[in-house]
C-alpha cells in the first residue's frame, strides 16, 4: 500500500511568501573601531553572518582558548550553535542537486532526500507501511545577503522555510500511519495543527537570532484582525503568546524588551502584540537574551512533543494554554490576559 500525503505543503509555502512579503525594519550591527576577539564572534553571530563566525572560530581557536572564562563560555556556547544549526548537509542542499541526507531535530533523526525540483515542501510515500519523505525549499536563498523587505535578508526568512519544514517533517514521520489515515475534516484540521505548530517552533529554535525575531514578530503579527478566518492562525499566534508570556514573566532576563506604559484592561494579550511586534523589529537581542530565548523555544518544545496531537492545546512557560483551535481558544486567552495584567502590575 502506497500512500502520497502532501498537504502541509501550500500552508508552508503561503507562510514562506508572507515572510517575503513583510518583513521588520532594522539594520546589521556594524564593526566598531578596535572590537575584541570575542565582541567580533558574538557580533556575526547575532547578525546571522555565520559564514564569517564560522571562519572566524576556526582560524582563532588557540586565541579562544586563552579568553577569559566568561567569554570563552560565550563563544563555546556560539561555536555549539552553529554546528547544530548550520550541520554539514547545510552547504550540500545549499549546492541546489537532489541529495540524501539526515538533518537532526529535536534529538530526531530524519532520514530523507532533498529535492530542489519537488512540487511541494514536504512529501512523504508510504510503501508497507515504510515512510521515505521528499523534502524543498529555494537553495538559492539560503544564506542569501540580499535584502528582501524592510531590512531583513532573503537568507533570513529562508531560514524559517528550511527549519519549519524539517519541523513539520520530523513530527509527521513519528506519527504511526494508521494515525494518519482515514480521518475525518475534523481529524484532518487536528493533525494540520499539530504539525503547523511543531513547523513553527523548530524555525524559532533552529533559525538565526535575525530569523528567531522575524519569526516570533510573525506570532505577534497574526493576531491582526485579517487573519481572524485561518483555521490554522493559532498556530502563529501560540508563538506569540509564548513570547509575550517569556518575556513578561521574566523582566529581568530581557532588559531590552520595553515595558507597555500602558495595560489594556481587555483582550489584553491581542492590544499588547502591536506593541511586542514592533519591539522585536527595532530593539536587537543581546547575547545573553538571546540564549535565553532560544533555550525557552527549546522547553516550549520539549514540553509540547506528543500531547498536542491529541489535545489540540499548548501549554506556555507560564503553565497556561492556547487551544490551536481559535473557536477553543477564547476562555483560554480570558485566563492569559489576566496573568498578563497582574504580572505586568506586579513589576511597576
Amino acid at each position: 500500500m502506497r500512500h502520497i500525503l502532501t498537504r502541509l505543503g501550500l500552508s508552508i509555502h503561503a507562510l514562506a511568501v508572507a515572510a517575503l512579503l513583510l518583513s521588520v525594519p532594522q539594520a546589521l550591527a556594524a564593526p566598531p573601531p578596535g572590537e575584541s576577539l570575542h565582541d567580533r564572534i558574538v557580533r556575526q553571530y547575532l547578525n546571522g553572518t555565520w559564514d564569517d563566525a564560522s571562519a572566524e572560530l576556526l582560524s582563532s581557536a588557540k586565541q579562544a582558548l586563552a579568553l577569559p572564562p566568561a567569554e570563552k563560555a560565550d563563544v563555546d556556547y556560539i561555536r555549539k550553535t552553529i554546528a547544530e544549526c548550520r550541520p554539514a548537509w547545510w552547504k550540500t542542499t545549499k549546492a541546489g542537486q537532489k541529495v540524501r541526507f539526515r538533518p537532526v531535530v529535536w534529538g530526531h533523526t530524519l532520514s530523507g532526500t532533498y529535492d530542489p525540483a519537488a512540487k511541494t515542501n514536504i512529501q512523504i510515500n508510504f510503501t508497507n507501511g515504510v515512510p521515505a519523505v521528499t523534502l524543498t525549499w529555494n537553495a538559492k536563498e539560503m544564506d542569501d545577503p540580499a535584502e528582501a523587505e524592510h531590512g531583513f535578508t532573503k537568507g533570513e526568512l529562508n531560514d524559517l522555510t528550511v527549519w519549519s519544514t524539517l519541523g513539520t517533517a520530523q513530527s509527521w514521520m513519528d506519527i504511526p500511519l494508521r494515525s494518519q489515515t482515514h480521518l475525518d475534516a475534523a481529524g484532518n484540521m487536528l493533525l494540520t495543527r499539530y504539525l503547523g505548530i511543531r513547523g513553527g517552533m523548530a524555525s524559532a529554535y533552529y533559525g538565526t537570532p535575525r530569523a528567531r525575531r522575524w519569526s516570533l514578530w510573525l506570532g505577534c503579527w497574526a493576531y491582526n484582525a485579517e487573519h481572524a478566518k485561518d483555521p490554522t492562525i493559532m498556530c502563529r499566534k501560540a508563538m506569540g503568546a509564548m513570547y509575550i508570556a517569556e518575556v513578561v514573566g521574566h523582566p529581568k532576563t530581557y532588559p531590552s524588551v520595553k515595558v507597555p506604559k500602558e495595560i489594556p484592561a481587555s483582550d489584553t494579550e491581542e492590544k499588547l502584540t502591536p506593541f511586542y511586534k514592533d519591539g522585536l523589529g527595532r530593539t536587537p537581542f543581546t547575547l545573553a537574551e538571546d540564549m535565553a530565548l532560544r533555550e525557552a523555544i527549546k522547553a516550549f518544545a520539549s514540553a509540547n512533543e506528543n500531547k498536542p496531537r491529541a489535545t489540540g492545546t499548548v501549554i506556555l512557560p507560564n503553565g497556561l494554554a492556547v487551544a490551536l483551535d481559535p473557536a477553543q481558544d477564547k476562555p483560554l486567552s480570558a485566563k492569559r490576559d489576566a496573568w498578563i495584567k497582574a504580572a505586568l502590575a506586579g513589576g511597576k
